[in-house]
């Protein structure tokens, strides 16, 4: 939003400018990710890590000025790093809007609200006070002297305050009575992504007993309390990320931060798309009290779950398919994540069909069965492995024994109850909402969550091949992503083209969904997208053998020529965007590649995702800082966007990259295994890093290093993927062909011969590979 426009119909005061706070980012590194404490597989971290490169930089976020890496002051260095990685993934899609401008757009109702029902007492004639000399309400503590500089010295006060809104409200329209509450939970989280996360206060649902650590599936949202907002907007980007991957059907993700040095709370809004916050406002005033008051009540006035950010038709093990027979699809494993706040967050499910009827009832198993449902019994929502059960730690306090008196409160599970006959339920995967509809109650289902059933999302549409019918029991692969909205029908249009070609995916169907928000005021506007395929694959590194790997590469490699001979290219080729089919499947027959593969129709490895995708017949221009998994990235376009150099992607780029994707996949394998050496690790290292100066520095070590392959020793790889790297790296050092800085070359005799040359010199290897590991 430009800074000097306001998306409000009515005329008000208070209209800020965009705060920059890419100035106050741009100097933080990228992180070594080899070297994260964070629980993430390697290859997962680095596929979060293409998030980090921004599509451009809006004009209202230009780099003016920057800070010392001194603003970011973490508790431990996988906080720091996992901080760094948030202020790179959002440095260009901050956003400051007035606090009216985000009410109106974002939060209905708060607007012209009427407070007067609910007679909070601090909002009552004839005084208005919290200094610490004032005496306050019994429930609410002492506010800290102006002079206190600690910021666990506002913690209780906070929490007393928050929760007397929540009360308030309650008194006041207890028809619409919300069991949830505030709590400070100084302590860690149970361990996600980021080890050690701790958010100061959080808002979760009213509960008497819970696990003595709380995973990331039970917040509602996070209030942070700090004297400087960026570091707090990196700290709280950390925990919206672990509660967007602990709930897949999360969307947006909200929080709360607090200036204790200033009195100022913002709200912040983590979308796919953009980050907003709010101006500051001063609760120490009348004004500023009561429109915070506002704010929280307004959030606890929605009854719908998309508008707080949760997709009804999805959770962690079923999504309900919006077509007229209710399909709905059992999630059995996650085959590929790319963790992050903004960007695409795509997820690679593997689902089964599992029947189509017109409601949805979650199976219970016998073993959940023996939990009580009469009374009404809380469900706890997605307890971690290894935690106890609410019911076995009737005792247990969530808040830590800190210097600032931990709350008493008890927080439920993002769940709701179970109801007999016609007594409301009181849901809730968010904010306790009342609802006549018990079916939205969450029941645990494992170690995650489900809902007793699931509700269509009206706000998604459906198309399918022609001709393809789903049957219960078919196995199918889903990717889950949020592109651009102007690009949500690229990877559609490319695959269809290729329907049924060899090394690609037959998809069947595409679910478009809506943004999650009423109304959008970014320019780069995501939307959710799901598009399904029929193989039924599984991640590269699970390869069952040397042989077995390459195969899949190759056959990978074929699917790419297929898309770039029908005007596509790729541009994100991937560990994780190639699949090893478990059974080959029969493709058509790639005729014009290579003789070798003129009758062949097993085809045994597909290559999936295609959201950069571009078609090289319409778009011309360079791809300047484009989303990408840098590990794989060739070293043309490192080097080219090391050097801030605009750059044509090109066929041969896409090439280099399965180069990439070969090394890392049996580097990471010999460490799964226990067999990498002190060689692996330093080719490991330097693969991970994401500053593009040491990238480039390492790649072209790397490079060196394959030169004379009989002489690289302490390595795991076998002397024939040492010879099969060496000669494909030699292949991308030799002349480029002309015409790459004007413009992406398109399929022709050259390349072809080129295509040809790569996949020979791979052939030439598959039979000195075994079928095995040892």
């Amino acid at each position: 939003m430009n800074s000097n426009t306001c998306c409000c119909l009515e005329p008000h005061e208070g209209h800020g400018t965009n705060v920059d706070l890419l100035s106050a980012m741009s100097t933080l590194s990228f992180n070594n990710s080899a070297n994260d404490a964070d629980g993430a597989s390697d290859a997962q971290v680095s596929s979060a890590q293409s998030q980090l490169l921004p599509h451009s930089r809006s004009n209202d976020s230009q780099c003016a000025s920057s800070v010392s890496s001194t603003h970011i002051r973490p508790e431990n260095v996988a906080q720091e790093k996992g901080k760094k990685r948030i202020a790179h993934e959002i440095e260009s899609l901050t956003e400051e809007i007035c606090v009216h401008c985000f009410c109106s757009n974002y939060i209905p109702g708060v607007v012209g609200l009427d407070l007067r029902p609910m007679k909070l007492p601090l909002l009552q004639p004839p005084s208005f006070s919290l200094t610490y000399a004032t005496p306050d309400k019994a429930t609410r503590k002492a506010w800290p002297k102006a002079s206190s500089s600690k910021e666990r010295d506002y913690y209780p006060p906070l929490e007393s305050i928050l929760n007397e809104v929540i009360d308030s409200y309650n008194i006041a329209f207890p028809e619409k009575k919300r069991e949830v509450a505030f709590i400070v939970y100084d302590k860690a989280m149970a361990p996600g992504d980021q080890i050690s996360l701790k958010p100061d206060l959080l808002l979760g649902v009213k509960e008497p007993d819970v696990p003595p650590i709380l995973p990331w599936k039970y917040p509602i949202l996070t209030l942070e309390v700090k004297g400087d907002f960026v570091d707090a907007l990196n700290q709280v980007g950390t925990y919206a990320r672990e509660m967007l991957e602990a709930r897949p059907g999360r969307q947006v993700c909200w929080a709360f931060f607090f200036d204790h040095k200033k009195s100022g709370f913002r709200v912040i809004l983590f979308t796919a798309d953009r980050v907003h916050f709010t101006q500051p406002l001063n609760i120490m005033t009348k004004s500023g009290y009561k429109d915070m008051v506002k704010i929280i009540v307004s959030l606890l006035e929605q009854p719908d779950l998309l508008i707080l950010g949760e997709d009804p038709s999805r959770d962690s093990k079923h999504k309900l398919l919006p077509d007229p027979d209710h399909t709905t699809l059992e999630i059995k494993d996650v085959l590929f994540t790319r963790k992050s706040v903004t960007g695409r967050r795509t997820r690679i499910l593997s689902v089964i069909v599992k029947g189509k009827h017109p409601t949805f009832s979650a199976f219970i198993s016998d073993q959940e069965g023996t939990l009580k449902r009469d009374p009404p019994a809380p469900m706890s929502a997605g307890v971690e492995p290894g935690e106890p059960m609410p019911n076995q730690n009737q005792n247990a306090s969530i808040s830590s024994s800190s210097p600032a008196q931990p709350s008493t409160r008890k927080l439920r599970s993002q769940s709701g109850h179970f109801t007999s006959g016609d007594q409301q339920a009181t849901p809730g995967p968010l904010y306790g909402t009342m609802s006549s509809k018990p079916s939205i109650a969450s029941v645990i289902l494992g170690n995650d969550y489900s809902y007793q059933r699931l509700e269509r999302n009206q706000g998604e549409t459906m198309i399918s091949v022609l001709g393809t019918n789903l049957q219960i029991n078919d196995h199918l692969v889903v990717k889950e992503s949020w592109p651009l909205k102007d690009r949500c029908d690229v990877e559609w249009e490319a695959f269809t083209s290729c329907t049924n070609q060899f090394g690609l995916p037959f998809v069947v169907y595409k679910v478009i969904g809506c943004h999650p928000m009423p109304v959008s005021c970014t320019s780069e506007k995501r939307i959710p997208v799901q598009i399904a395929m029929k193989e039924k694959g599984e991640q590269l590194i699970d390869a069952s053998s040397p042989r077995a790997l390459l195969i899949a590469v190759i056959h990978s490699v074929i699917g790419h020529w297929n898309l770039f001979r029908a005007g596509w290219l790729h541009r994100d080729v991937s560990v994780g965007n190639i699949l090893i089919l478990k059974t080959p499947v029969s493709k058509t027959a790639p005729a014009g590649i290579h003789a070798d593969f003129e009758h062949q129709t097993q085809c045994s490895g597909i290559l999936v995702d295609g959201d950069a995708m571009i078609n090289v017949r319409v778009e011309r221009r360079p791809s300047g800082y484009r989303l990408c998994t840098l590990p794989f990235l060739s070293l043309r376009l490192v080097g080219t966007w090391a050097r801030e150099k605009n750059s044509f992607d090109q066929y041969f780029d896409d090439l280099e990259s399965f180069v990439w994707v070969v090394l890392w996949a049996l580097l990471h394998i010999a460490k799964e295994k226990g067999n990498a050496t002190k060689q692996d690790q330093r080719w490991i290292n330097q693969l991970t890093a994401n500053d593009l100066g040491i990238l480039l520095t390492g790649k072209k070590s790397l490079c060196f290093d394959f030169q004379q392959p009989a002489e690289v020793d302490d390595t795991s790889l076998s002397p024939p993927f040492l010879e099969l790297l060496s000669k494909w790296f030699g292949m991308f050092r030799g002349k480029i062909p002309p015409g790459t800085e004007a413009r992406t070359l398109l399929s022709d005799e050259v390349s072809t011969e080129f295509y040809r040359c790569f996949l020979q010199v791979a052939l030439d290897t598959v039979d000195q590979l075994p079928d095995n590991w040892k």
